[in-house]
This record gives C-alpha cells, structure tokens and sequence, in this order.
C-alpha cells in the first residue's frame, strides 16, 4: 500500500510505501509539478482524492486541486511501485461548476 502527501509549498506530492503490518512508512519519491503543466502558478498542491478504476479494481486515479482557480491534475497510479503518471490537466473547473449550479 503507498501513501500520498500533498506539499503545498514546494509543489510536489510525496510518495511513501506503507508497511501492511506496522503501518511504518518508508518514503520512495517526490514527484515535482513544476514543469508538469505550461501553467507556473500550479505551484501548490491543496488537496489529493483517489477513485478506483472500473477496469481494475488494483488500479486507481489521484485527483489533486491546486490553489490555481479552477485547475485539476489527474494522475494514474502504479499500483505495484505506487508511482504517479500525470494524465490530463484540467482548467477552468471552478467556472464549470458555477455554471453548472447557476452562479455567474
């Protein structure tokens, strides 16, 4: 099982193998957002959510907000190495669920 840490301040999201017996972790990685979108003010993670695929259920997405207005970055996760792929950006999000519920 891995651990994931959001680092507000230095744009990155921290990766730890958890021991399934003690539940020590052992820290395996870091992976930097900077460079991981065209977008510089992506600088700060504020929150990680994971949902498990449909396709198998060892496999799963992160969702991480960052404090950039309505921007989502969506990892794929390894499920053996507990590694993270960024997949896709996604902008505009906050306009998208105002619009939605019918606030300007």
């Amino acid at each position: 099982a891995h651990v994931y840490v959001a680092a507000e301040h230095s744009a990155s999201i921290a990766v730890f193998a958890r021991d399934p017996i003690s539940g020590l972790l052992e820290y395996i990685d870091a992976l930097s957002l900077h460079g991981a979108s065209s977008l510089p003010a992506l600088a700060s993670v504020t929150s990680l959510t994971f949902a498990a695929t449909s396709s198998s259920a060892s496999s799963s997405v992160l969702y991480a907000s960052s404090s950039y207005p309505g921007a989502l970055l969506v990892f794929t996760r390894h499920p053996t190495t507990g590694s993270l792929t960024l997949l896709q950006t996604v902008l505009g999000v906050r306009d998208s669920l105002a619009g939605a519920m019918g606030n300007p």
